[in-house]
């Protein structure tokens, strides 16, 4: 066990250096937990054992698979514990742009489908429709995620183009984004709309009376209540742990009684026990410490799934793979260009975030706005933060990203979900013009 957590901890690691230290690397965005997660790709049995030099044992590897399906069940855990902090009201900008997510959400399942009735000859195959959504609009979290529901499902090559696709993404969504935001400045005329101070109140605030005003707040700071700050991070990191070993339990209690219980997902478990706790667990809970908790579950999903990722399958399902990314990336150019000036507000400057969030990660996004701004413009940012909870908790990794249309896709034929996610398509592009309407009236 020391071994195998060591050399992961290693390994992301010497990631994190090499991403501070290349500066060409660190402009890529890309996570320590995926370029960790390469590095002991490149040091397996896949890639150095090719060679005779097999420098991570096989076992390591083994074990490494079995980390997302458990990974999962902590990372929703702390996601739904983690006390919500205050938001703005919701206004009509907001819902277009959560109706926008879920157009690209739909759009990008339809042509995962549309791929699917070419290519797919086993039934199995049908769950290769989703690598698209999952990767491009979930980024390697929600790919990674995906490989505790596609081996029980009995098909994880699918999650593993889950995560090629999602690097695909990442990567087009950089490179394309760039060329889309030179465009803008070329070609577009636009405000320049709300932006950030270019220092916040607490940068302000930061010369030597200031430092000295903070040390003497430090050293006032009661010692009870230094304890107990103390005992609330200690509590993050321990109570989200609860809802996974209460699902554990109930599984092996309930699957006694009926087999079919064990066809569900562990996390699956772990969402229903984590809501019916979240009330009680809040307020003992700090919102840093939460985070830090389902971040390293996040990242220890990721540096995993892209080690064990399984280079035959892609090498296999090649043509796959291109079908689904190159029509992907088409779609998320026409959506940007044609779609999101007529449905969404601030254009382009929130059709960009909207752009490296549907490619990758939001933090894509931000850096391509950047490259269009001298700084974040306030309103686009705001609006997006405002959207997500209406839009992240189902798709793109989501609740029903994971339980409800794999689950789907199995019962029914492509055919019945392509037609089913058009018609999905074309109601949300429906109501986002009854909404500008609303809106403009």
């Amino acid at each position: 066990m020391i071994g195998l957590v060591g050399t992961a901890a290693f390994a992301y690691l010497l990631a994190w250096a090499l991403n501070r230290r290349l500066a060409w690397l660190n402009r890529l965005l890309l996570p320590p937990s995926l370029l960790g997660g390469a590095v002991l790709l490149l040091l397996g049995p896949q890639v150095s054992g090719t060679f005779g030099k097999e420098i991570v044992p096989l076992e390591y590897y083994d074990s490494y698979r079995t980390w997302p399906g458990v990974l999962i069940s902590f990372l929703f855990s702390g996601m739904i514990l983690e006390p919500a902090t205050r938001r703005g009201k919701a206004g009509l900008a907001v819902i277009s742009q959560s109706l926008y997510v879920w157009l690209i959400a739909f759009v990008q399942l339809a042509w995962g489908y549309t791929v699917v009735l070419f290519f797919a000859v086993d039934p199995h195959e049908r769950l290769f429709a989703h690598a698209i959504e999952l990767s491009f609009l979930g980024g390697h979290g929600a790919a990674s995620a995906f490989y505790a529901v596609a081996e029980r499902l009995g098909n994880r090559a699918a999650a593993d183009l889950s995560v090629a696709a999602a690097t695909i993404g990442m990567l087009f969504g950089l490179g394309g984004g760039l060329l889309l935001a030179a465009f803008h400045r070329r070609h577009n005329k636009f405000g320049v709309g709300l932006f950030l101070e270019a220092h916040s109140s607490s940068d302000l605030d930061s010369g030597p009376d200031a430092r000295k005003k903070t040390a003497s707040q430090q050293v006032s700071i009661p010692v009870t209540e230094q304890a107990e700050e103390e005992q609330r991070l200690l509590l993050s990191f321990l109570l989200p742990v609860l809802p996974v070993f209460l699902a554990y339990v109930l599984v092996e209690v309930l699957s006694g009684m009926m087999s079919a219980v064990q066809e569900l997902p562990l996390f699956f478990f772990v969402i229903l026990i984590a809501h019916t706790l979240k009330k009680l667990f809040q307020p003992l809970l700090s919102v840093p410490a939460v985070r830090t908790f389902h971040r390293l579950a996040l990242e220890g999903l990721i540096l995993s799934a892209v080690a064990t990722l399984s280079l035959q399958t892609i090498e296999d399902h090649a043509g796959l793979l291109f079908a689904l990314c190159a029509g992907a990336a088409v779609i998320t150019v026409l959506l940007h260009l044609l779609a999101a000036p007529r449905l969404t507000p601030e254009y382009p400057d929130l059709a960009l975030i909207n752009f490296g969030m549907s490619t990758g990660t939001t933090a894509v996004g931000l850096a391509l706005l950047r490259s269009l701004r001298q700084s974040l413009p306030v309103r686009s940012v705001q609006i997006y933060g405002l959207a997500a909870p209406f839009s992240g908790p189902f798709i793109g990794g989501g609740i029903l990203s994971l339980l409800v249309f794999p689950e789907l896709t199995m019962q029914l034929s492509p055919p019945v979900m392509l037609i089913a996610t058009v018609a999905l398509s074309v109601i949300t592009v429906g109501l986002s013009f009854l909404l500008k309407r609303f809106q403009t009236g």
